[in-house]
């Protein structure tokens, strides 16, 4: 083809003149036109390249295969792609693109991959699916047609595509012309140096594709063996419970100075290694456990759910002495890790099972045996937090029987609930407590990990738990409705709570002057509808009185708060000054953030947040309440969602010996940016509602018509500070009182 242009200006240079003429630019234009035809030759064959290497990407992907190397491909001293190894298959080579610059006129074809809604992916051309006969084509083989590489070709000037191997072809567009467009690289980016783990492809069109490297293959299968050494030890310590074995040692399992599990000794049976959970292990790592059920036998489960095989729960200890009733009693499960895939099996290796990846980019981290000791007891907890308790004394321990970690608490739960008076509390024994009264109160208890087997109890009464300084850990039964006023009042040495689904409603100070509380956390699917608190004024002392639920909790750095929470009274969080992070759940239905102000002290639900740097404000949000921020002296940010329905922002001011400012947002001086463009409904913005807030320089607001203000509501805020509204808006803004105060006032779009 270049010979051709060439001879043909050659033709019409001497058919067209006679006389001497000066030909260089002619020659000139031959040349480049040879240039690009070469330049979009090369442009074809190295798209075709990347095509080929895109339909192994995605295969590898599906079959599982893993990354062994990638280097860079070199040219002139430049690099220009790379060479891309496998542990199955032939190497691939992925060129960068040119952004733009080959195929410069013309338009150049954007092929690409992307998973549809099905989890296929499938071919694309120019950001669109290709459909050859109403259907699509898939980059991944399953049958037929599936998994078919297109080539492309230039010629007569044009692009020409085949979704059949070379068969057919179809026109797409011209590769030379004076209007056209250059074309993206397939490839944006090829990243293996974030993660050992994984080699990360990024297509022109945002799809990101993960391939695994041999590191972490080999994690997983070490992973693999480690968890069934776990359930074969799981095995071993439910029969030593059934069996009244006891331990002899516990000694740490260490490998390059670091404990990664240990070695359990029994004196009847033989020793087990439990490994520690390896914390990020990629794919659905399946978790097993064992489960006491209603009939007091231990039974396996997957992922925190009994499993079922043949309508009939698989028992983790042998009855009847004979190491089960049937065939399936007593056996443990076996895992393993086929072609990237979880596989178990419940009869030793007859039969298998699959479960999912364990592979994948959504993955979850693998939950492990957490073993703990004291002078009597090893105490093994498991990822769904049963605990299984082994004597270490030769003791007999009663599987029925409730294995208390502390012997205070212990003392106490006899005291008040041995039915039978064995001077031991069984489960069933436990179960009949409806309620534990405040027979802990004020005691020197450390540990109630058990709480959790009470079942018949629906309320932790008021002050159950309160000045029990002692007291690190506690487990809360599932079905607990309420907890009563300062439950755990000044409980100052606990550092976790859960609080399980059901529960409706938390008393005023449950948590208050929890010092050392940092991980407070909802079960899904809570019931909660508010989070309480209060104040009011002593006429005893003259000052106000005030109580909330998390009040002072003053190592608690993070809060999600539950979707269903429908009002933040006065006070809840007041005072936690390690707070940084305040979320809300998807679907909040949160109405009301309370406050107030009394007798020269304020009342927010975030005031004195010390530490908190941002919050996004739920749309279902109305009213903001007085103080509900109050010297929040962190705070640098605040948006509100969209969908707003905020109506007001209260504050007010304390007339007493000084004058003080209680404005929602008062006091908040590293306050910058307030963005409520998203609300059109604000009708109030209170008296010194961000009073004091000097480094705010941008408020933005959606309201049409400017909200009325009371006094000081922007008082001594920046002196530079920009107010964006609405344009057709400004002028009513500029005209209103206290929103003068602005430095300018321009429009959203500007």
């Amino acid at each position: 083809m270049k010979k051709l242009l060439a001879y043909a200006a050659l033709f019409a240079v001497v058919a067209l003149t006679s006389c001497k003429y000066d030909d260089d630019d002619l020659w000139n234009s031959v040349h480049g036109l040879e240039n690009r035809v070469a330049k979009l030759e090369e442009l074809c064959k190295q798209m075709n390249t990347n095509i080929s290497s895109l339909q192994t990407i995605v295969t590898a992907l599906q079959n599982n295969v893993y990354v062994t190397g990638t280097t860079p491909l070199m040219k002139d001293g430049k690099e220009i792609g790379y060479t891309i190894t496998f542990s199955k298959g032939n190497p691939i080579t992925i060129y960068h693109g040119k952004d733009g610059q080959d195929g410069e006129d013309g338009i150049t074809p954007t092929i690409s991959v992307k998973k549809d809604t099905d989890g296929v992916y499938y071919w694309t051309l120019n950001g669109e699916f290709i459909v050859v006969d109403g259907g699509k084509i898939q980059a991944e083989g399953t049958n037929g047609t599936n998994g078919t590489t297109p080539q492309f070709k230039i010629e007569n000037d044009y692009w020409f595509v085949s979704y059949d191997n070379g068969a057919n072809w179809t026109q797409l567009g011209k590769a030379t012309g004076e209007d056209g467009v250059g074309g993206d690289s397939m490839f944006s980016g090829v990243d293996y140096e974030t993660s050992t783990d994984y080699v990360i492809f990024t297509l022109s069109n945002g799809t990101q594709i993960k391939l695994p490297t041999w590191s972490a293959f080999e994690a997983l299968q070490r992973l693999c063996n480690e968890t069934n050494t776990n359930l074969s030890a799981l095995q071993t310590i439910v029969t030593a419970l059934q069996n009244n074995d006891y331990i002899t040692s516990v000694d740490p399992l260490t490998e390059n100075g670091k404990v990664v599990g240990y070695t359990i000794k029994f004196a009847k049976s033989n020793p087990i290694v439990i490994y520690n959970g390896k914390d990020g292990a990629d794919g659905n790592t399946p978790v097993i456990g064992v489960k006491k059920d209603t009939d007091g036998i231990y039974y396996w489960t997957l992922d925190g759910e009994f499993i079922v095989v043949d309508g009939q729960k698989i028992k983790a200890q042998g009855t009847d002495g004979n190491n089960g009733a049937d065939g399936s009693d007593g056996v443990t499960p076996k895992l393993e890790i086929r072609e990237g895939y979880w596989w178990i099996s419940y009869d030793n290796g007859t039969n298998w099972t699959q479960l999912g990846k364990a592979t994948g980019e959504d993955g979850k981290d693998a939950d492990s045996i957490k073993i703990t000791q004291d002078e009597n007891n090893v105490y093994f907890e498991l990822a769904d937090g049963t605990v299984i308790t082994i004597s270490k004394t030769g003791q007999s321990a009663d599987p029925n029987v409730i294995q208390f970690e502390d012997a205070l608490v212990k003392a106490i739960c006899i005291t008040n609930w041995d039915a039978n008076g064995d001077g031991e509390l069984s489960y069933e024994e436990a179960a009949t407590v409806t309620t534990i009264g405040i027979e802990f109160s004020g005691k020197g208890i450390f540990a109630f990990n058990e709480l959790q087997y009470f079942t018949g109890i629906t309320s932790i009464p008021d002050s159950a738990f309160s000045m029990c300084k002692e007291l690190l850990t506690i487990k809360l039964p599932n079905n607990l409705i309420s907890i009563g006023k300062k439950a755990f009042y000044y409980c100052e040495s606990i550092a976790k709570i859960h609080i399980p689904a059901n529960i409706e409603s938390i008393g005023n100070s449950a948590f208050e002057l929890c010092m050392q509380l940092t991980d407070l956390t909802f079960d899904k699917g809570s019931k909660l509808k508010a989070i309480t608190g209060s104040y009011e004024e002593s006429t005893s002392v003259g000052i106000a009185n005030c109580n909330g639920t998390f009040m002072s909790c003053k190592n608690l750095s993070t809060i999600e708060i539950p979707a269903s929470v429908e009002v933040i009274d006065a006070c809840a969080f007041r005072n936690c000054k390690k707070l940084t992070s305040i979320t809300f759940e998807k679907g909040s239905k949160l109405t009301r953030l309370g406050g107030g102000y009394i007798e020269g002290f304020c009342y927010g639900c975030f005031a004195h947040c010390s530490a908190l740097i941002s919050i996004d404000i739920p749309a279902s949000v109305k009213v903001i309440d007085a103080g509900a921020f109050y010297e929040c002296t962190s705070l640098t940010d605040v948006f509100v969602e969209s969908g707003s329905q905020l109506q007001i922002i209260n504050g007010g001011t304390d007339f007493g010996n000084i004058r003080m400012y209680y404005g929602a947002f008062s006091k908040c001086t590293a306050l910058q940016r307030f963005d409520a463009q998203n609300c059109t409904q604000i009708a109030t913005i209170g008296e010194a509602a961000f009073y004091d807030c000097n480094n705010l320089t941008l408020f933005k607001i959606g309201t049409k018509i400017p909200p009325t203000c009371g006094n000081n509501a922007f008082s001594l805020i920046n002196s530079n500070s920009v107010l964006k509204v609405a344009s057709e808006n400004i002028d009513a803004y500029k005209n209103a009182t206290e929103w003068k105060r602005f430095a300018s006032i321009t429009g959203l779009d500007e």
